[in-house]
């Protein structure tokens, strides 16, 4: 009889144990899961901005059509100068413009003291 029940005991113990192990075991790979999904999705962040990065650069001769070396230099600076004529000019027309406003309210401002009366001094 003793020894049924030290059967009995030493097997509800291993099972106690087995069962107990087997349920930490569970958040461990529930954490290594979570930890996997969150290293993907940084991965994918990352490959999405490297490819942004590459499709928005300002990279000069990357797309030549068909030119190469001097000619595109020589085309890509003469743009390059027209570039900063055409806004030399727009900033020349801007400041015309800025001094047309300026004399607009000097002019209101005197066309308004024309038009008051003349105060009169008045004595004792």
């Amino acid at each position: 009889m003793k020894k049924i029940l030290n059967l009995l005991f030493a097997s509800l113990l291993f099972s106690a144990f087995a069962l107990t192990a087997a349920y930490a075991q569970e958040p461990v790979k529930e954490e290594k899961e979570k930890k996997e999904k969150q290293e993907k999705v940084e991965k994918n962040k990352t490959e999405k901005a490297k490819d942004d990065k590459s499709a928005d650069g300002k990279a000069y001769g990357k797309d030549k059509d068909g030119k190469e070396g001097k000619e595109f230099g020589e085309e890509r600076s003469e743009e390059a100068k027209q570039k900063a004529k055409e806004k030399e000019k727009a900033d020349k027309a801007k400041a015309k413009e800025d001094k047309k406003a300026e004399k607009k309210p000097a002019e209101k401002k005197a066309a308004k003291e024309s038009k008051k009366p003349a105060k009169k001094e008045g004595g004792q």
